[in-house]
C-alpha cells in the first residue's frame, strides 16, 4: 500500500490531478485495498481458525486477483463466504507422490517414526516428519517430499482415506519383503472443511478474545447453523457484545457474555499493563 500510495502520488502531482482527490484516493486503499483484506484474512485462518501458518501463506499466494477480491470482499464487511471458501480450497490443494526406495525400509521392513509419524485419523494425516530424510528419499526417487498436516491418500494402488495404521504396516512390510519400492501420495493444501473447523474453534475462540468460558463456549457451538456462524463472526471481526448475546437469548443458551468479558479484561490489564484488580 505505502508504494502503490508513493508511486499514485508522485503520479498524480506530476500529472497536475487535485490534491483533495488524491488524498481521497489513498484513504479508500486504505479501507479496501489488499493490504486491509490481506491482514483480515489473515487474521481469520490464523487467528480464529488456528490454520498453519505457513499453510495459509501457500493458499493466499495461489489466489489470482478475481479469486482474492472475491474472497476477501465479505470479509471487509464482517461476514465470511464459507462455501466459495471451500471451492478455492479444493480447487488450490495438489496431488505429491512420495516414492520411498526399498533400501529405506528398516531390518524389521517399516517406516521409523522418527523418520514419519502418521496421525491415524480418517483421512490420514502426516503429524511430524524428518524433513531432511524426506528430502533426501524425494531426491533419490525423483518425487516430492510431503510436509507436516499432509493427508495420506493413497499407499501403492490402495486408496488411504480409511486405511488403518496395521494396514499400512502390512503395505510396507509387503513392499519390504517384495524388494519394491513404496509409492505413497499425499494431498497437499489446507485440507480442511472451514466451516466445521470454524464450528470446531468457537469455544477456545470465545475463550481467547472474550474470556468466556470453555463449557459455556461448547454449549454455544454446538446450537450453531451456518447463518449463526456468520453471525458470530461479524461480532468477531467487527466488535461488540451485543450481536452474541442477541444470538445467544435467540437459542435459548445460558451464556454470560458480558461478565466473562469484564473479568478477562480485568485478567488482561493486569498481565499485561500490571493493573491491580
Amino acid at each position: 500500500e505505502d508504494a502503490f500510495e508513493e508511486l499514485f502520488l508522485t503520479t498524480a502531482i506530476k500529472a497536475g490531478a487535485n490534491p483533495s482527490y488524491s488524498k481521497m484516493f489513498c484513504e479508500q486503499i486504505e479501507k479496501v485495498g489488499p493490504g486491509i483484506r490481506i491482514r483480515k484474512l489473515k487474521f481469520f485462518f490464523e487467528e480464529l481458525l488456528e490454520l498453519d501458518v505457513a499453510l495459509v501463506q501457500e493458499f493466499m499466494e495461489s489466489l489470482d486477483p478475481a479469486e482474492f477480491f472475491k474472497l476477501t470482499n465479505p470479509v471487509l464487511c464482517g461476514s465470511f463466504d464459507f462455501e466459495y471458501a471451500q471451492t478455492l480450497v479444493q480447487m488450490k490443494n495438489k496431488t505429491i507422490e512420495f516414492s520411498i526406495p526399498n533400501e529405506e525400509f528398516n531390518t524389521s521392513g517399516c517406516i521409523g517414526s522418527e523418520l514419519l509419524s502418521v496421525r491415524w485419523e480418517t483421512p490420514p494425516v502426516v503429524e511430524d516428519l524428518d524433513s531432511d530424510w524426506a528430502a533426501s528419499v524425494a531426491s533419490e526417487s525423483e518425487t516430492q517430499m510431503p510436509r507436516k498436516l499432509d493427508v495420506l491418500a493413497q499407499v501403492g494402488s490402495e486408496a488411504a482415506r480409511f486405511m488403518s495404521k496395521d494396514r499400512f504396516e502390512e503395505k510396507v512390510l509387503e513392499a519390504a519383503r517384495g524388494g519394491t519400492d513404496l509409492t505413497l501420495r499425499f494431498t497437499h493444501g489446507l485440507n480442511i472443511n472451514l466451516a466445521e473447523q470454524f464450528r470446531e474453534k468457537v469455544p477456545s475462540m470465545l475463550r481467547s478474545q472474550l474470556g468466556l468460558p470453555l463449557d459455556e463456549g461448547k454449549a454455544f457451538a454446538r446450537v450453531l447453523t451456518m447463518t449463526h456462524m456468520r453471525r458470530v463472526l461479524y461480532a468477531m471481526l467487527t466488535g461488540g457484545l451485543k450481536p452474541l448475546t442477541d444470538l445467544a437469548d435467540e437459542l435459548g443458551v445460558e451464556v454470560d457474555f458480558e461478565n466473562s468479558m469484564r473479568d478477562w479484561i480485568k485478567t488482561s490489564l493486569g498481565k499485561e499493563f500490571g493493573f491491580s484488580p
